[in-house]
């Protein structure tokens, strides 16, 4: 879902990330400039988000691996173990 926000902030109509980057750019900057900047990234967002739409453990990967790091570090602790010897 993140990912859908950040490409839809940097594309029109929505795109308002390019407004703002017109505001501060130089004056001679034109907005098709700024449209053509952004393609090599929008292409990036647009891979990412497929290979997320197809294999959707990767988004889901680094957060389960901390829950259960967390849960490692709490059993140790409780058992008195201790932390400095998690790994």
């Amino acid at each position: 879902m993140i990912l859908n926000l950040e490409i839809a902030i940097m594309t029109p109509p929505y795109g308002f990330a390019l407004f703002y980057m017109k505001a501060f750019a130089p004056e001679g900057v034109t907005m098709l400039e700024i449209y053509k900047s952004i393609t090599p990234f929008l292409i990036i967002k647009f891979f990412v988000l497929g290979l997320v739409m197809v294999f959707p453990d990767i988004a889901t990967w680094l957060p389960i691996w901390f829950l259960i790091s967390a849960e490692r570090i709490s059993e140790r602790i409780s058992i008195g173990i201790g932390i400095w010897n998690v790994c």
